[in-house]
């Protein structure tokens, strides 16, 4: 389980297994289900102290979970 504040400050707590991928946005962190997406507050760094091992980041704005990424699950898109 990992705990993180949205943005109205409020706690989420999730299983980590339903996290497919993190994504850092300027002051804000996307979390990715497999479903929908939640913009939390907490900064990307301080997040990824808390996630276990399965998860890697694979560039400075993205960490993804190991087994979903082997899968090919995962899909990137373009914000720039």
């Amino acid at each position: 389980m990992i705990e993180v504040s949205d943005r109205k400050g409020s706690y989420i707590i999730m299983p980590m297994h339903r996290i497919m991928w993190l994504e850092s946005l300027r002051h804000h962190t996307v979390i990715h289900l497999e479903d929908h997406e939640i913009t939390v507050s907490e900064n990307f760094s301080v997040i990824e102290k808390k996630l276990d091992d399965i998860f890697l980041r694979i560039h400075r704005s993205y960490i993804v979970s190991v087994p979903i990424y082997r899968k090919d699950k995962i899909s990137f898109r373009d914000h720039g």
